[in-house]
C-alpha cells in the first residue's frame, strides 16, 4: 500500500501534473506481498455471532445479519436501500438487487433468508451507512466481546470479511460452482477465488 500511494505520487503528481519529476523513482520498482487468506468462523462461533447479531438495534442488527446471510460484500450492504429489496413474483421470494459493483458479475440477485423475513427484515427501512469502517468497528468489538479469537488454527485474520469467506465456505459444499458464483458475485468460471 505504502509502495502504491508513493507510486501516485511520484509518477502523476510530482512528474505528469506538476513537471518537478522527469521520470518518477519508483519505475520498475515492485513489491511482491504475501497475500493471507482470510479465516472462517466456525459453525459454532457463527452461531454465536448471529445470537448476538440478533440483539442489536436498527442498522447495527440488519448488516450483520445480511453479512453473515448473503455473502455480500460490506461496502455492498452498507449502500443498500429500501428500493434494492424486491420480490419474485413467480418464485414469491424477495431478494436484494446489488446493482452497484466493480464488475459485471458482481450485478446480481441475492436471496434473502426465509429466517431473516421472520426476524422481521421486510420492515426495516436501511439509513445512509455514510462510513463503512463504523461497520468494521463494531464487529472487531462484537468479536471480542464474545470472545473469538481474531486468527484461525491456521493463523488467518478472521474481520467482518471473514463472514463472507464462512458463507462461501458452507453454500460451496452444498450447492453448484456456478450458482455460488453467482450468487456471491464472482465471475464463472473453474478458476479465481470462489475456485
Amino acid at each position: 500500500d505504502y509502495l502504491k500511494l508513493c507510486q501516485g505520487l511520484f509518477s502523476t503528481y510530482l512528474t505528469k501534473e506538476v513537471d518537478i519529476l522527469e521520470s518518477s523513482p519508483t519505475l520498475n520498482v515492485s513489491f511482491q506481498a504475501k497475500s493471507r487468506s482470510y479465516g472462517y468462523y466456525t459453525g459454532a462461533e457463527m452461531r454465536k455471532l448471529v445470537c448476538h447479531f440478533a440483539t442489536l438495534d436498527g442498522w447495527k442488527k440488519w448488516v450483520f445479519l445480511l453479512l453473515a446471510y448473503t455473502g455480500a460484500r460490506r461496502s455492498e450492504i452498507a449502500k443498500l436501500k429500501v428500493s434494492d429489496v424486491r420480490l419474485d413474483e413467480d418464485s414469491q421470494r424477495h431478494y436484494i438487487m446489488i446493482g452497484d459493483s466493480k464488475t459485471e458479475a458482481g450485478i446480481r440477485q441475492v436471496p434473502i433468508s426465509q429466517r431473516l423475513i421472520n426476524m422481521g427484515f421486510l420492515d426495516y427501512l436501511f439509513p445512509e451507512i455514510t462510513n463503512t469502517s463504523q461497520v468494521t468497528r463494531l464487529f472487531h468489538a462484537i468479536r471480542e466481546q464474545l470472545g473469538i479469537d481474531y486468527l484461525d488454527d491456521y493463523r488467518n485474520r478472521r474481520i467482518v470479511h471473514s463472514l463472507r469467506h464462512t458463507f462461501v465456505t458452507e453454500i460451496q459444499a452444498k450447492h453448484t460452482l456456478t450458482l455460488v458464483q453467482q450468487t456471491i458475485g464472482h465471475e464463472h468460471s473453474n478458476q479465481g477465488q470462489t475456485k
